[in-house]
This record gives structure tokens, sequence and C-alpha cells, in this order.
């Protein structure tokens, strides 16, 4: 809602899966919201959406698209504009990703990102790929669910593409709108903004 607040007018959700943001923020008019994900996700999620009844609260696009593979043809294929700032959202995703397809898709999520965009990310904690996070993953296991990566460098490894980003666990009071958090899974949650960019020279500005 900040970079909405700000003028942003396009939103791209990474492994968007059947996120209900469209249909229940208060979007400015002109928003368009990209929610990329595999293909079967995207037609479920498209089925799912038009059922539902409710009325987008903005421009929602489905795109089609592995994030292990070429995902950002199908997105501006779809329409997606790199010259405007967005705000993205890369949330329960990396966890499922090796290390360096988590590196791939923030290169590509920083050289996609015009000035003025922002940047909502998702991160597992280390700690639950131990003893702490056992019982979790033994349960997630039984559905075919397996942790591949985590980490606690995330200003580091932002750092390392150029942003200085505001780094929260996922169970800080300062995040949590007055609501208490399921200790597990533990996550962080990081959030920073683009301040310059040009179209031959990505620089390196994610921001605080």
């Amino acid at each position: 809602m900040d970079a909405l607040n700000s003028g942003v007018r396009q939103v791209v959700t990474l492994a968007a899966g059947i996120d209900g943001r469209t249909t229940r923020l208060p979007c400015p008019p002109g928003t368009r919201w990209f929610e990329l994900d595999l293909p079967g996700m995207t037609e479920f999620k498209t089925a799912l959406v038009a059922r539902s009844g409710l009325t987008p609260a903005c421009e929602r696009v489905g795109v089609a698209a592995d994030l292990t593979a070429d995902w950002t043809e199908p997105l501006r294929a779809a329409g997606f504009d790199e010259e405007q700032p967005t705000a993205w959202l890369v949330e329960g995703v990396l966890m499922y990703l090796t290390p360096a397809q988590g590196d791939a898709v923030l290169a590509e999520v920083t050289a996609l990102s015009a000035s003025g965009s922002h940047l909502l990310l998702e991160h597992l904690q280390v700690s639950m790929l131990g003893e702490q996070g056992a019982q979790v993953r033994e349960g997630l296991a039984r559905h075919g669910v397996v942790f591949t990566a985590a980490r606690d460098d995330l200003e580091d490894w932002l750092g390392a593409a150029g942003s200085r980003a505001r780094v929260h666990a996922g169970v800080d009071p300062a995040i949590g709108h007055g609501r208490s958090v399921a200790p597990v899974p533990a996550a962080w949650l990081a959030a920073a903004t683009r301040l310059e960019s040009t179209k031959d020279v990505r620089a390196s500005t994610w921001v605080r």
C-alpha cells in the first residue's frame, strides 16, 4: 500500500498462488497487477477468481511462467513495462528454490526495476532447517513440500544486489499490526525501494 500510495501502478507477485490481494486491497485506478505462477496454478487461480464472484480491485493479469526458467519474457509479453516503477512481492517461494536460483530471481527483479520500484521479500530463517523446524518440515514433507534454502544474511545478500533493506523477523511485533504470529515457520521479511536506475546501466540503488 505504501508503494501504491506513492504513485506506483504496476505490481508483480512472483509465485502468486491463491493470494487474494487483488480482490481485497483498495488499489488506485490504473493499477495493473501481474500474478506470475506455474501454468497449472495460473489457470486454477484465474478460474477461482471468476467463480468467487469477487470483483478485482485492479486490472489482474495472470502470467504462466516458471521461476527456474525464463520468466521475464512471459512477463513482458503480458504487458509488463520495465520503464515503470514496480512493486514486487516475493513471498513463500525462495525457500523452495536453490540458493543459485534465488540469486537469479533477485538479479532479474533488480534488472527489471525502474526508479521508484519497491521490493517486498520473504525468506526462511536458517534455524528452520535444523532441530527447531524438524516438526514443521516433517509435516510438510508428508505433502511433498521440502525446504531447499534458508539464510540469515538478508541484509548482506540484498546488499550485494545494491540493496539496503529493512529486515524484520516474522514474529517482530513492529510488523504484526497488533496480531500475534506463530513462531514457526520462522521467516525474515525485507522491504526496500529503488531510487535510481537507467535503461543501460542498472545502478545499485535499492535502499531502505
